[in-house]
């Protein structure tokens, strides 16, 4: 077992004062003098100047040049490429340069982002000017090339939420953090699919050319298609729990993405942390992406201990738990062809035994139902629906109601044959039981 190791985000900095910028002229300049020019631009807080005290001059660069563009967009009246607003770009570019030199502060508040969330941090602390480079290019110009050659488009519901929210529900999430996770949750989704931050699901997504319906969460084949993007290389998921425990006891561990058990309901039954290492007393520190908000969760881990004096989302777990909850861990293999939009499993139309369930959506219960050969709702039979939500009750009802809900409205034939009635009764009944109220269409007898 690696012996305990330090949690201090590495500098990830060494940075050529060399480095090419764009055509706004700030190379070579130096470091004080540009952290002198971004302040007294007025577009960003005073207060961050320690904060741009910290980056290298390739970071502050990239920051210059995002000032320069809202500089541009404000005194002509324009919003930046994106649709950004420039008091909105403001607003976003005070918040990057906090997350790009403070990748703690990075969460997912209430929203089920745990996968590209726990990406962004790392990236954030790996790479700040690669956090950075993205994060400006996405909020100045709408897209941006990732390492992978794929290009990365902005979604703008992340940011109109917060025009229209009225419940609070985003107040706990700054601007960059609620546009980088949605267009990240975007690229993830593929081709087809489309996330909205306002409601926290994704509709569209398609196997084989038939709509599962709403989903939320990243499927595997999904967020290692985030990975590959973001950190280069080919990333694919390891399950064999000797492999698994060779690696995380191996050298260079720290930064492994890892899947989890962690809840027995709700929208974290699985979910995706960061491991770290080992404290003195071996137990396994992780970064839970949940950062400053640590909620509490029913059924979560029992050993889990949150530790404030590690950092902002660091916890433990006990080893033996630790590893007794592990689904798989992220590793690098360009062995292996590179997930793409173009090669998917969802485009073959399998989904496959390498990917049994949704990131916190489909419960493990889908999969075990089914003894691993169907892993999505809509390739359930409606008497195995009835089954799964009789047994399974509010952790899968989610599910169940919207693919009832998916079958009622399809256009082609009728979804659901008048044989099936009985199962779809007591799925109702069960479903407003749970707090799912139900219209009945006119053509299918009420309960």
């Amino acid at each position: 077992m690696n012996s305990a190791v330090s949690v201090a985000p590495s500098s990830g900095r060494a940075i050529s004062p060399s480095d090419p910028v764009d055509s706004l002229g700030h190379g070579g300049v130096g470091r004080d003098r540009l952290v002198a020019t971004i302040v007294q631009s007025g577009v960003v807080d005073e207060k961050l100047e320690a904060s741009l005290g910290k980056m290298s001059e390739k970071e502050l660069n990239l920051v210059a040049q995002m000032v320069s563009r809202i500089k541009h967009n404000e005194q002509n009246g324009t919003n930046l490429s994106s649709g950004m607003s420039a008091a909105q770009a403001k607003e976003f570019l005070r918040s990057l340069i906090t997350e790009a030199t403070k990748p703690d502060e990075i969460n997912q508040g209430m929203h089920t982002g745990c996968t590209v969330v726990t990406m962004m941090s790392r990236l954030a602390r790996e790479n700040p000017a690669e956090y950075l480079r993205i994060g400006v290019e996405l909020a100045s110009k709408g897209a941006v090339k990732l390492k992978n050659g794929e290009e990365l488009r902005i979604n703008t519901s992340a940011f109109e939420a917060a025009l229209t929210d009225k419940t609070g529900r985003y107040s706990n999430l700054t601007l960059s953090e609620r546009v980088m996770m949605a267009s990240l949750m975007d690229f993830g989704n593929g081709k087809g699919a489309t996330y909205d931050f306002r409601t926290d699901q994704s509709t569209g997504f398609r196997v084989g050319g038939e709509e599962i319906g709403l989903h939320k969460g990243l499927y595997q084949h999904q967020y290692l298609r985030v990975a590959s993007a973001l950190f280069g290389g080919t990333h694919h998921t390891e399950s064999d729990p000797a492999k698994v425990k060779a690696h995380l006891e191996g050298k260079n561990a720290s930064g492994t993405l890892v899947d989890i058990r962690w809840s027995k309901t709700g929208d974290h039954v699985n979910h995706m942390v960061e491991f770290i290492g080992y404290d003195k007393n071996g137990d396994v520190i992780i970064r839970n992406p949940w950062g400053t908000e640590n909620p509490p969760t029913a059924n979560g881990p029992a050993s889990r201990r949150v530790r404030p004096d590690l950092g902002k989302g660091y916890e433990t777990i006990s080893r033996e738990e630790f590893y007794s909850r592990i689904n798989s861990i992220v590793v690098v293999d360009n062995s292996k062809p590179p997930m793409t939009a173009e090669n998917d499993p969802s485009v073959r139309g399998d989904l496959g035994k390498e990917m049994p369930y949704a990131m916190g959506v489909v419960d493990p219960a889908v999969w075990s139902l089914t003894n691993g050969t169907k892993s999505t709702m809509n390739q359930l039979t409606m008497g195995e629906l009835s089954r799964l939500l009789d047994e399974h009750g509010e952790s899968v009802a989610k599910s169940v109601d919207a693919e009832l809900t998916r079958r009622e409205k399809k256009k082609s034939g009728p979804q659901i044959p008048e044989e099936d009635q009985e199962a779809l009764q007591r799925m109702r009944f069960k479903l407003g039981e749970l707090g799912f109220p139900r219209i009945l269409p006119s053509n299918h007898p009420t309960p």
